[in-house]
């Protein structure tokens, strides 16, 4: 579902559709210019995916704001070996919500955090 311009109204409809497919194992979800309402609304259904492998928020314009939903999420995501958030300006704010859970991704084998202006401050905290 990459590149269908979908914005926050459209999360919701995607959340909705998550919540009936958990075994899922690989979502693309970037370009959708989800914003961090989006964030908000996809947090709760994203983590309930727990056979996640793949998961690809890329280009969503999601900014520090949507950095604490996605952490949440991530939380739970524990079978994630490919994980793509370039694009979404996070920012060092961003980057400390998401150290946390980004440490705990044991498997994961890809991580893509491009593009996301973290700066001198951001990277301490995701190196961590």
């Amino acid at each position: 579902m990459e590149e269908n311009s979908l914005g926050p109204t459209g999360a919701a409809h995607v959340a909705s559709a998550l919540e009936k497919l958990l075994r899922l194992k690989r979502l693309w979800l970037a370009d959708n210019a989800f914003g961090p309402e989006g964030a908000e609304v996809l947090s709760r259904p994203l983590g309930q995916l727990t056979h996640l492998e793949l998961l690809s928020l890329a280009e969503n314009a999601l900014g520090a704001a949507g950095a604490p939903p996605v952490a949440s999420a991530l939380e739970r995501l524990t079978r994630l070996k490919d994980l793509r958030l370039f694009d979404n300006a996070f920012g060092p704010e961003g980057a400390e919500a998401l150290s946390g859970p980004l440490g705990r991704l044991t498997l994961l084998e890809v991580l893509n955090l491009g593009g996301n202006a973290l700066g001198a401050a951001g990277a301490p905290p995701v190196a961590s």
